[in-house]
């Protein structure tokens, strides 16, 4: 059974400090100060070929995440009345860690001085999501606690997301123009309400406690909410454009004049 906590005070300590608060404090201030020292230079051009080097290494490795995922739990993702395993713990500490990768995308972002990209949503989701799962992966219970395997869906959509989203990404920067940019929004979407859709039937048919669904819940609402004004926006502007990682922008006249002198 689960360490029973001898007070809400003891419990709240004890989820607050599995929390990797610092982490996402320091990505907020790592933004501000690298935007802050690119107020005052010129973009950074990114070699094309970086670009598509790390999409596609994205595609890689969320996709082996996946893997790591779904096959100890016989491609059985859901995870709901399954018993947890150190195998699906290590699949979804590998996600957790994807999370730190993903700051990449922000820093590309700031150093092209793509400031359209760097909205209020995209700053917010990286800071928090290394929260949220860094605490999952602490604190969530093990088997021998009467733990269940249903964290591992969130982990395991995201990750396949995210293959599709830098695959995506990996083809615009090789300057191709895919047919499905709405397709790749419609499966963001998607992940949110599947996920808010798991979390309430683990409620139901799980024995997971019942504030990691709410919390669950509370977030991809909250994701909800910040996404679907942009997507409208996007539709308004010719198209709805998916807004995380950088979507490929053609590069400026700078960028280019500094691409021509490194080739």
């Amino acid at each position: 059974m689960p360490v029973v906590m001898a007070t809400p005070l003891d419990t709240l300590t004890y989820h607050l400090t599995n929390m990797p608060i610092a982490a996402g404090v320091s990505y907020v201030l790592g933004v501000w100060l690298v935007f802050e020292a690119m107020s005052k230079r010129k973009a950074v051009a990114i070699p094309k070929p970086v670009m598509v080097v790390y999409n596609f290494a994205q595609v890689l490795i969320n996709g082996y995440v996946a893997y790591a995922i779904a096959a100890p739990l016989g491609m059985r993702v859901w995870g709901i009345g399954l018993v947890d395993s150190p195998a699906v713990r290590y699949g979804v500490w590998l996600h957790y860690l994807c999370k730190y990768l993903d700051f990449t995308d922000t820093l590309i972002i700031v150093l092209r001085k793509k400031d359209e990209q760097l909205s209020f949503l995209h700053v917010w989701h990286h800071a928090t999501i290394v929260i949220v799962w860094g605490w999952v992966v602490n604190t969530w219970p093990k088997a021998e606690e009467g733990g269940s395997a249903a964290y591992a869906y969130g982990a395991w959509i995201n990750s396949i997301i995210h293959v599709i989203m830098y695959g995506y990404y990996g083809l615009t920067a090789m300057d191709i123009r895919p047919p499905f940019k709405k397709a790749v929004t419609t499966c963001q979407l998607t992940q949110f309400a599947s996920c808010i859709a798991h979390a309430i039937a683990a409620l139901f048919l799980d024995t997971t406690p019942i504030f990691y669904n709410a919390i669950q819940v509370l977030y991809h609402i909250g994701m909800l909410r910040l996404f679907l004004p942009l997507l409208l926006k996007g539709k308004q502007d010719g198209g709805a454009k998916p807004v995380c990682p950088p979507y490929h922008v053609p590069p400026t006249p700078t960028e280019k004049a500094a691409l021509k002198k490194t080739s």
